[in-house]
């Protein structure tokens, strides 16, 4: 994927063509006075991630694991009362 920076002025003039050049999988950055402003980027489902480029780009890094929870001890239900856990530590 490419990156085109573009002033407003030629965004103005060549909006559709720009828009295309966005569809077909490339990034527009427009800038305002030199200083970025805003992007036309590929639309989500348009054949590429935002995920894949950020991997792609060493940006993002993928999980590891697969992400189910692993069964961790048994927790207790019987917890002491707050108030005889504050009386023993204040003594």
């Amino acid at each position: 994927m490419t990156t085109r920076v573009v002033g407003v002025r030629e965004l103005r003039s060549a909006l559709a063509a720009l828009v295309r050049t966005a569809g077909s999988g490339d990034r527009v950055l427009v800038t305002v006075s030199g200083r970025p402003v805003a992007a036309l980027v590929p639309a989500a489902g348009a054949g590429t991630s935002a995920v894949a480029d950020l991997v792609a780009s060493g940006q993002l890094e993928l999980p590891r694991r697969d992400g189910t929870p692993v069964p961790g001890e048994p927790m207790s239900v019987h917890a002491p009362r707050i108030d005889r856990a504050v009386r023993e530590v204040r003594g």
